[in-house]
């Protein structure tokens, strides 16, 4: 995990672009292990992403929490069945997105109003955004 942070970090934007996309299908495949990366690491790491120059990088970093977010809606849903059913869930949410909501939605702002300069990435910018937005509002209908 170490090695994978760092390489967020260095020049060559391709690692950085490799790194962070690594970040994303680590977290969709270990979220319930991530809770000591998220506040060390991964938070800072994915903030400083969507704030990037580099619309790949950027990228990375908004599909990074809408996949926390796609998670922790599932993990909400699955939580409501559980309780229908009269058990505890399986798998409980951690909550990283609602404790990094006033973080990401200032961002998400600043991106959908960015003045154009790259069009190549712009159309995929503005989906996976509008993909973050339309998870985050789903994370109060499912609580």
């Amino acid at each position: 995990m170490q090695v994978v942070c760092e390489a967020t970090q260095v020049s060559d934007t391709q690692v950085q672009v490799s790194a962070m996309h690594c970040l994303v299908k680590i977290m969709t495949l270990y979220y319930q292990h991530m809770e000591f990366y998220m506040s060390h690491a991964l938070f800072p790491i994915t903030m400083a992403a969507m704030k990037s120059g580099n619309d790949e990088v950027a990228l990375q970093g908004i599909e990074f929490w809408s996949n926390v977010c796609d998670e922790e809606v599932d993990l909400a849903i699955e939580a409501s069945e559980a309780t229908e059913m009269g058990r505890p869930p399986q798998r409980t949410s951690r909550f990283y997105a609602k404790g990094a909501l006033e973080y990401l939605v200032p961002l998400l702002i600043e991106t959908l109003t960015k003045q154009v300069t790259n069009f190549s990435n712009f159309e995929t910018r503005m989906i996976l955004s509008m993909k973050l937005i339309y998870s985050i509002s789903f994370l109060g209908v499912a609580r």
